[in-house]
């Protein structure tokens, strides 16, 4: 009350400056034309609707693109979570794959090779600063490996031979270790030299067939084969093809550069030869020998045959039907004694 009555006249004021000012807003709207209060206080608070509706439809567009980029990541991760389950598919499918390949492979060389027991192994470290002249194998006594048991590659090219064994690994040595040192062929016309691993030619994946005679049959492109001599290497499996011929002139003979057939940089999976080659050459030579007693009978047979003829004579007859002939003249002697009888019958 003391309020109102100290400020009386103030309050009177601003009432009736209110009410003039509804009054007018009132009479404008129902005009249907602005007046000059409404148009300032319009034209005032525009640029500050107008600022306000930028930052409200500003967060709006933030606030849609904030979840359109939540949905996008979303999808990615969604993406990338089925892209690592397809690599990791294929790679599940590519592991089964080489493994297939492996195991047909392997039965290849079983079917190829039935007198050999072989034992698959998994490289698990190479010499790369010794030129790949050895490595180190997954398996060992354990397995029935061996020093000195020959090793093959999955395609049945000749790799090299077990140098030392442990309880469960195993190091090979390759046929380009400048140590290694082997009876071997050439394929085609069965001469036959000493396959050696060179200090150089290592280098480019070679190495030499030595002491070669002048009259070598050898040519370009010739492969090198393993004999099956000595009780080490299997007969026939490929070391390598001929990619130079040279002499020796401190030998006096010729020598042959050889390109080995496999690429020691990518061997991954290896077979060794478990069973005792000295039993494998006793079956091969007493195959070889049947064969030979067999050819050789018949061989007799056909001779026998060509001998005969229609009219034999006597003293043609062979030494071992000594008692036969020995009986047929008996025989014969009878016969004449009644030959004779019969004459002197006849003279009588």
């Amino acid at each position: 009350m003391k309020f109102f009555n100290k400020h009386k006249m103030a309050l009177i004021l601003s009432g009736c400056t209110l009410l003039v000012v509804a009054l007018l807003i009132f009479l404008g709207f129902n005009s249907g034309n602005s007046t000059a209060v409404e148009d300032a206080i319009k034209t005032t608070t525009s640029p500050v609707q107008k600022f306000f509706g930028n930052i409200g439809s500003g967060l709006y567009d933030v606030t849609h693109c904030l979840g359109e980029l939540k949905e996008l990541r979303n999808k990615t991760d969604e993406l990338s979570k089925k892209n690592t389950e397809l690599e990791k598919q294929n790679n599940e499918n590519a592991e089964m794959a080489e493994e297939n390949d492996r195991l047909k492979r392997m039965l290849e060389l079983r079917q190829n090779n039935p007198d050999l027991d072989l034992a698959a192994a998994n490289v698990t470290a190479d010499e790369p600063s010794n030129w790949f002249s050895g490595f180190t194998i997954d398996k060992g006594k354990n397995s029935g490996l061996e020093v000195e048991q020959t090793v093959i590659s999955s395609d049945g090219f000749l790799i090299g031979k077990i140098s030392k064994v442990g309880t469960n690994w195993a190091d090979v040595e390759t046929i380009i270790d400048p140590g290694f040192s082997a009876g071997a062929m050439v394929e085609r016309s069965k001469d036959l030299g000493v396959v050696e691993g060179d200090s150089e030619l290592r280098y480019n994946r070679q190495f030499k067939l030595s002491y070669l005679s002048r009259d070598t049959d050898i040519e370009i492109d010739d492969y090198v084969t393993t004999t099956g001599l000595g009780g080490v290497f299997p007969a026939g499996f490929r070391l390598g093809k001929v990619a130079e011929i040279k002499d020796d002139t401190v030998t006096m003979t010729r020598y042959a550069v050889v390109n080995a057939c496999v690429d020691f940089r990518d061997i991954r999976q290896v077979f060794v030869v478990t069973n005792n080659m000295d039993v494998v050459a006793d079956e091969e030579n007493a195959n070889m020998k049947a064969a030979r007693e067999r050819a050789e009978q018949e061989q007799k047979e056909i001779d026998d045959r060509a001998s005969a003829s229609p009219n034999p004579e006597p003293d043609e007859e062979d030494e071992d039907s000594g008692g036969s002939s020995k009986n047929n003249n008996s025989s014969k002697s009878k016969k004449s004694g009644d030959f004779e009888d019969l004459d002197e019958e006849n003279e009588d």
